[in-house]
């Protein structure tokens, strides 16, 4: 089975919040936390997983996305 393990691929691959307008920037915050606290990520991890789900956004779609907790 495949596990997610990054914010980006479940709200850019396993949700349709890709496709929301502020893709899912929204609700970064609280899937931040419920993956945060399934994976026990610190908090330098949890930063980085924000700024991985910016840089995805960028990329993929050309769209700059706010990702402050």
């Amino acid at each position: 089975h495949e596990f997610c393990k990054h914010l980006d691929d479940f709200l850019l691959r396993r949700t349709e919040y890709a496709f929301a307008p502020d893709m899912g920037a929204s609700v970064a915050p609280a899937a931040l936390d419920a993956l945060a606290d399934e994976l026990a990520w610190t908090p330098s991890q949890r930063q980085n997983e924000l700024e991985r789900l910016r840089l995805a956004a960028e990329r993929a779609h050309s769209i700059a996305i706010a990702t402050e907790k």
